[in-house]
This record gives structure tokens, C-alpha cells and sequence, in this order.
């Protein structure tokens, strides 16, 4: 792919650029990622502007997906041969390098063409000539669908385009075609992308745009940053990088961390007057598990059920813990592979035998190859001779075993065999258990601290997170470590997929030891 490291080290750069507001501009300018975060919340793009400091950096997985995403609007270039790319900032020669683009009917395409207009600055991903000197917006996308946000970014460019006085002929997105197999050979451009017209969509919008623009010029000229208190409407339709000071000084019981608390129902709950879980009287309707997080966190008293003992039954003798990390890259690394098809590279498997002794396996591909099948080889070695039952913490083993069966057929019964033996823990803590320090959350990462206090995940080095060690099984994959830092960063992925399996068997035996406590409700 030609200088990778190089590649997505300035993808990144640019990636964080956009998310500050440089210190020489008077007044703080809009782009069409702020109108965005505005239009999800005028506190945000306040934010944004004027106290970028008090954001959250975004984390390796979080670069990831940026630097992913302005690759894939890199290799889109090439569906517009004899193109030409508009240098980066300071934004002012940018525009005016794209004026003279503009004037130069020998260039097809302008990729990155920078305007300014009433006070919005946009960079267009590809600006396509026609030959009655009209103009094609298009914007691309590492996405395998057209999304609601995606018309809204298109209409805020079609926007800042016609009022700089560009004749927009259509508009178009440009994204991964999910039906796009690769072949041994390079990636075919032409086929990996897909086109859908949005000019229909965008013509709705603007009306909403326009006074989009207008109000957000507003907000970020005031002194002081809007009044809104968050919820649900600061996580769709993407995660606010503002949500750690936002909510720093809620309440351990806020009513926002009930589970499966929907957006009506939070709105219906704070406009009844609670903000806290333990305030909610009893004759407001919750559901089952809501009721029993107030319950909770009224007494403070642990709930086991009394159908704890019996879900427990499959871990009463030996038994094994599983856990598979993945990776679902954007481009498709290995051949018979779509976008976002979502690769095994990594297992980690504990065994805790009848009397209490544990035993570690575990399996990391070494990444220059597709590493599925060697995956399923290894883990079959490991656990066909066995018939114990195998512990998991989520649906998620379970789907990929049916997959990988699926996609390697002479592997498929063992695979199936294996799958058949799964038992699935959340459920079980879900139903039958819940302890304060949950924190309305049934994460394996909250729920196994909770209940064994002296396990943690602190000290993992690099990789904290099943996103973030997908992101540095990535940059494994395709070249970007420096081959001294490899052994390092394979040490802390294996650190981290082999404590996720050893806090099941800590779990596991915490539960057991629950049970023993002989009623439910005990401390």
C-alpha cells in the first residue's frame, strides 16, 4: 500500500487538527464537523471552540478509525484519475490554490478543495469537473451504507459550495461496497467503492442547514457554553469527546446508568423530576432488571436470586474460559476477505480442572497472513480431546465459531462441536446478580472488580480495550510497528486477552462463592 506507516501517522495528524480551533482566528470559525456536533449538541461545538482543552484525547482505537477513514478517502482518489490535491492548511492559501484549480478546465478532479463562506470553512473530498464546467461533490466515506449524518455533511458543503459561487450539477457518496470481494492480487479501486445520489437528500436539507449556520455562528460566539445537560443525546450519533467533563460530577446512582434505560424513558424520567436511581418510588414503572439496580442501590445490599445455584451447574466440575479478539479493518488486509468482515487473530483459553488447579493456553497469528485458519486449528488441538464446558462473556465466540465453520468447511465440525459447548456468563450475572459497584453496567470489566476486588485491569501496558487491541493488531498487520517495538506490543495484546479469560474464572468462582452465601439479598 505504499508508505503506510508514514501515511497514517498524517492521517492521524490531521485527524486531531480538526477537532481544534487554532488560536489566530478572532472569532472561532465553523466547519462542517462542528455544524455536525453542533446540530448533535450546541454545548459540544462550544466546547469545541472555545475550551478544547477539557476533551477526553481520543484513544489508539479512536486514531484508528480516523486514520482509517482518511485512507479510504485517499483510495478513492483513484476512481478520478488526473486529479490534483489542494496542499494542507493554513485554510486561506488552500482556498486560494483551489481558485486557481478552479479556473484550470485541464484538471478532472480537485481532491481536498478548500472554501470558505459565511464564515464555514469546508475541504471537499473530490470535486469532479464536468465538461459543461459544472461540478460533482463528492464525499466519501469508510462506511458500507448511506447514514442520516452522511446527507447532512453532504448539505452543509453543497451550502458553503453554491454560496462561493461553484455550480453544483450532483451530489454523491462514495463508500465501501460491502459485497466487494479481494482477489489474491491488489485491491480493485473501481470495485471496492460504491456511488449513491444524494442530490434529492441534500435539497431537503437545506433549509436546515442554512439555519444550522446561523444559529451555530451564534453559539460559538457567546461568553459562556449552552445549558444542556447530557444523556442520551451524547452518544448518538457519535461519542462526545466532552462526556468525561460533562458528567464528571453526576451522581454515582444517576438515573442515566440504569440498564437498557431507553432515550424516551430517560427523557420521561427527568422531566418527572429524578436524577437519581435510588429517588424513583416504587410506583414508577421500571422493568425487572431496572427495578432490581434501585433496589440495590437503595439498601446496598448485593441481590443473588435464588436461580443462581442451578445456572451455575455447567462450572461445577472442570470447565474452560474463551476468549477471541478480532479485527474488521475497512480495507480488507487478506485475500476472500469484504470490508469490515470481522477477522479472529487472538484466543486466549484458561482450564480450572476439578480441584481448583488453572492452566493458561493462548494463540496470536503472527499477522503477515490471514490468520483465521490457524486460529481454528489451534483452538481445536486445544479443545477437542476435552468435553468440558467452555465459559464465554458475551454471544460474541459464538457467532465467530459459526462463521469460521461456515468459511472453513472441512473444519466445520469441530468448530460446530466447540461452539455446542458454550456457556454464555453474562446472562446468567444479568439475571440472577447484581452488586452497586455494577454501576448499572454488566461489563465483565465492571462486574468481575465488583465481585473479586483484588482483580483489576490495571497494568496491561498499551492495550487497555478489545477496540484498542484490534487497532494494534492492525498496525501489526499492515507494516506500521518498528520491528523493535513488535515483541513489546504482542506481550501487552497476550497480557490482555489472557486476563480477560482468567477474570472468568475469577468470576465464576465468586459466583460460586455467592451461592454459598445461602440467600438472596446478603451482603
Amino acid at each position: 500500500m505504499g508508505g503506510p506507516c508514514e501515511a497514517r501517522a498524517a492521517a492521524q495528524s490531521r485527524a486531531l487538527r480538526l477537532l481544534e480551533c487554532p488560536a489566530h482566528v478572532p472569532q472561532p470559525h465553523l466547519s462542517k464537523a462542528r455544524i455536525l456536533a453542533g446540530r448533535q449538541c450546541p454545548k459540544r461545538l462550544w466546547l469545541q471552540c472555545n475550551e478544547h482543552s477539557l476533551a477526553t484525547p481520543p484513544d489508539a482505537a479512536q486514531l484508528a478509525i480516523f486514520a482509517m477513514g482518511s485512507e479510504v478517502g485517499e483510495r478513492a482518489r483513484a476512481l478520478f484519475p488526473g486529479g490534483v490535491l489542494v496542499p494542507e492548511p493554513p485554510h486561506a492559501h488552500a482556498v486560494r490554490r483551489t481558485r486557481e484549480l478552479l479556473a484550470d478546465a485541464r484538471i478532472a478532479a480537485i481532491f481536498e478543495a478548500a472554501f470558505e463562506y459565511r464564515g464555514v470553512r469546508i475541504r471537499v473530498d473530490v470535486l469532479e469537473r464536468f465538461a459543461d464546467g459544472r461540478f460533482g461533490l463528492r464525499e466519501v466515506k469508510a462506511s458500507k451504507r448511506l447514514r442520516n449524518e452522511h446527507i447532512y455533511d453532504l448539505a452543509v458543503q453543497h451550502f458553503v459550495l453554491t454560496g462561493a459561487g461553484v455550480d453544483v450539477a450532483s451530489t454523491q457518496l462514495i463508500h465501501v461496497n460491502g459485497d466487494y470481494v479481494r482477489g489474491e492480487n491488489e485491491i480493485d479501486w473501481t470495485e471496492f467503492f460504491a456511488r449513491i445520489d444524494c442530490d434529492a437528500e441534500v435539497q431537503q436539507r437545506l433549509p436546515e442547514v442554512r439555519a444550522l449556520v446561523a444559529t451555530m455562528s451564534t453559539v460559538v460566539s457567546e461568553a459562556d457554553s449552552p445549558s444542556v445537560e447530557p444523556g442520551p443525546h451524547c452518544k448518538r450519533p457519535h461519542c462526545c469527546e466532552f462526556w468525561d467533563h460533562c458528567t464528571g460530577a453526576k451522581p454515582k446512582d444517576w438515573i442515566y446508568w440504569l440498564p437498557r434505560l431507553t432515550p424516551k424513558r430517560y427523557r420521561q424520567l427527568r422531566e418527572s423530576g429524578y436524577t437519581r436511581i435510588g429517588e424513583i418510588p416504587d410506583h414508577v414503572s421500571l422493568t425487572a432488571i431496572q427495578t432490581r439496580v434501585r433496589d440495590v442501590v437503595r439498601s446496598g445490599r448485593t441481590f443473588i436470586s435464588d436461580g443462581l445455584f442451578d445456572a451455575l451447574r455447567p462450572f461445577e466440575g472442570a470447565f474452560w474460559s474463551l476468549d477471541f479478539e478480532a479485527m474488521n479493518p475497512a480495507i480488507p488486509l487478506y485475500a476472500g476477505v469484504r470490508a469490515f468482515d470481522m477477522i479472529p487473530f487472538q484466543w486466549s483459553l484458561h482450564h480450572r480442572d476439578g480441584r481448583g488447579n488453572v492452566e493458561h493456553m493462548e494463540f496470536l497469528a503472527a499477522g503477515d497472513a490471514d490468520p483465521r485458519r490457524v486460529a481454528c486449528e489451534s483452538l481445536i488441538a486445544r479443545l477437542a480431546p476435552s468435553s468440558d464446558p467452555i465459559a464465554v462473556y458475551s454471544g460474541f465466540e459464538g457467532r465467530q465459531l459459526g462463521i469460521l465453520a461456515a468459511t472453513f468447511g472441512d473444519l466445520a465440525v469441530p468448530l460446530r462441536a466447540i461452539a455446542r459447548r458454550l456457556v454464555d456468563v453474562l446472562p446468567i450475572v444479568s439475571k440472577h446478580v447484581y452488586h452497586e459497584a455494577f454501576g448499572g453496567s454488566f461489563s465483565i470489566k465492571n462486574v468481575t472488580p465488583a465481585l473479586v476486588p483484588t482483580f483489576g485491569y490495571s497494568g496491561l501496558g498499551e492495550v487497555q480495550q478489545g477496540s484498542g487491541a484490534s487497532a494494534a493488531f492492525q498496525r501489526i498487520a499492515r507494516g506500521e510497528v518498528q520491528p523493535e517495538s513488535i515483541a513489546k506490543l504482542r506481550a501487552d495484546l497476550l497480557a490482555y486477552c489472557a486476563n480477560d479469560t482468567l477474570a472468568l474464572i475469577e468470576l465464576i468462582q465468586a459466583l460460586r462463592e455467592l451461592v454459598s452465601l445461602g440467600a438472596a439479598g446478603a451482603d
